[in-house]
C-alpha cells in the first residue's frame, strides 16, 4: 500500500543581470491552496520538503532597491 513521505525539491533560476537587484522572493502555493511566501534570499537556489504526491506551484520574483 502507498504512504506518504517526504521529498525535497531544489530550486534554481537564472540570476538577474540588474546592477540594483535586493534579492530574490520564492512563493509557493499547493494545488488549490494560496500563494505564500516560501524565501527571501539573494542566491539563486532554495530548497523545500515536500510530501510526496501532492502538487506544489512556485514562482520567483527578483526585487530591486525600489522594492520593483
Amino acid at each position: 500500500s502507498y504512504k506518504p513521505g517526504w521529498v525535497i525539491v531544489h530550486l534554481t533560476w537564472n540570476a538577474n543581470p540588474e546592477d540594483d537587484l535586493v534579492a530574490y522572493r520564492v512563493y509557493h502555493k499547493e494545488s488549490g491552496g494560496d500563494w505564500s511566501t516560501l524565501a527571501y534570499k539573494k542566491s539563486t537556489s532554495c530548497s523545500h520538503k515536500v510530501i510526496t504526491g501532492t502538487v506544489h506551484y512556485y514562482y520567483i520574483r527578483a526585487y530591486d532597491m525600489m522594492k520593483q
